[in-house]
């Protein structure tokens, strides 16, 4: 039985049907913007990635002027459409931070709900999947993507975890521990809650305690690394491919089956 398409991602499907966009990356953003009277501004924002001001029936979208990268900028101005779309009602002005970004997909609270629409808008999941068929989630085949769909490495990731073919799990950590995680359809074994404990001898383990860079390819490490009741003695393997997020104190793990 087919489950219910949740209300972002639907919104946002309906947005580009009706509009007749089949791939998104076709058009800038920007245009797609003012097609709802949203109207977008680089300019000067502290403390955040971008705001959005409801004036009735139009919106103004300023987005930091000195973001990092378009794939950002992209997913930005993307997620306040997903306000707008979705949260205008009950707003006037909000401003969403780079952390914001970051926030699970699957929660209920507005800014879940905005990432959602954001990454169902520029990344549909028939178009994605078409693409990332094949793939392993190794950082080249998420570069690939990135720049295909116009978004960061962290949103393909993300994507790639929820729509793509590889049985994989997406691991956000800090030095305090595991923080969020999320599984393919297809990935069966039981990683580590939140608020365990990184392990040295992962990738992002590494980092923290050694300052090490993680390598730009995936690496092999112990299941016990990442799998709940693992011991150190199960010689079973995973691959891990992490980005560190020195910003943010943060590194993202795609750990996999090989």
């Amino acid at each position: 039985m087919n489950r219910p398409t949740p209300l972002p991602q639907k919104e946002a499907r309906l947005l580009l049907q009706r509009f007749y966009i089949d791939d998104p990356s076709s058009i800038p953003l920007e245009d797609l913007a003012a097609l709802l009277d949203v109207y977008v501004f680089d300019g000067e924002l502290h403390g955040a990635e971008a705001r959005i001001q409801v004036l009735g029936d139009s919106a103004i979208v300023t987005i930091r002027r000195d973001i990092e990268s378009a794939g950002q900028r992209n997913f930005a101005i993307a997620h306040e459409l997903g306000h707008f779309v979705l949260h205008r009602a009950s707003l006037l002005v909000l401003e969403c931070t780079a952390r914001d970004f970051l926030i699970l997909y699957q929660l209920s609270d507005r800014e879940s709900e905005a990432n959602a629409f954001a990454a169902e808008l520029l990344m549909p999941t028939a178009l994605f999947d078409k693409e990332s068929t094949g793939l392993i989630p190794s950082r080249e085949n998420l570069s690939f993507l990135a720049e295909r769909f116009g978004v960061s490495l962290t949103a393909a990731a993300y994507r790639f975890v929820e729509v793509g073919h590889h049985p994989c799990a997406l691991i956000l950590s800090t030095e305090n521990g595991i923080s969020w995680f999320a599984k393919s359809r297809d990935f069966y074994l039981h990683v580590r809650g939140s608020g365990e404990a990184v392990h040295e001898y992962s990738c992002a383990g590494d980092f923290f305690i050694n300052g090490q860079t993680p390598p730009a390819k995936p690496v092999q490490v112990g299941a016990f690394c990442w799998l709940k009741d693992c011991s150190s003695d199960d010689r079973r393997i995973l691959y891990e491919q992490a980005f560190a997020m020195p910003r943010f104190g943060q590194v993202l793990s795609v750990v996999f089956e090989p």
